[in-house]
């Protein structure tokens, strides 16, 4: 902002109402303004995207700078997933520091810890960045060999890298998945990055 590349940098933060601490030291360190998106319900990576687009929407920013990942589920998925909604560009590696050349260019950056002489982002160069429309998803690392309803619900038993977990249509995946629907032959996940659907059948296990 001091050299002129940006207007205003508006400061974030989704959750209960103990989040205003980090966004008044936000506002202490130069952000202009800041908003909170007040609730006690614990948002999933999904959720927390999809509520990031709505603010997008309202105040149409230039560039997105997140965290790479929280400090409660480690997940790494917000960033991706924001992207995915937004068909935003951006860039694989997640950069130190952060610098805008043109921010009349759309970009979403996700940043690790501050590196020894920062790092920069041309957002043209980013705005090139969007995965190839020939790239496929990969093979999804689950597998489903259950399922039943509960009220009204489909819920599926899959294993992920030698753990049960139970899923329902909607729900956030690790590795940038979304369960699409589920049905009795099988489930359909979304590969967020690409919004490219795969299907994994049903198997039920050996007796």
């Amino acid at each position: 902002k001091e050299a002129g590349k940006a207007t205003e940098i508006i400061a974030i933060s989704l959750g209960e109402a103990k989040c205003q601490e980090q966004l008044r030291t936000a506002l202490a360190l130069g952000a202009d303004r800041a908003i909170h998106v007040e609730t006690t319900v614990e948002l999933q990576p999904l959720a927390v995207a999809k509520l990031l687009k709505a603010v997008v929407a309202r105040e149409t920013p230039g560039l997105i700078i997140l965290g790479k990942q929280a400090i409660d589920d480690d997940a790494n998925q917000t960033g991706q997933m924001l992207a995915a909604l937004l068909d935003w560009p951006q860039p694989p590696e997640p950069l130190g520091g952060v610098s805008a050349d043109a921010v009349s260019e759309h970009a979403l950056v996700a940043v690790d810890r501050p590196r020894r002489g920062g790092a920069s982002l041309d957002t043209k160069a980013a705005a090139s960045a969007k995965p190839p429309t020939s790239a496929s998803p990969p093979a999804p690392p689950f597998r489903m060999f259950g399922r039943f309803e509960q009220d009204g619900e489909t819920v599926a038993f899959i294993t992920h890298a030698g753990r049960t977990l139970t899923v329902t249509a909607g729900q956030s995946l690790p590795g940038d998945w979304q369960v699409e629907s589920i049905g009795a032959d099988g489930m359909v996940l979304t590969y967020l990055p690409l919004g490219e659907t795969v299907r994994i059948p049903f198997k039920a296990p050996a007796q």
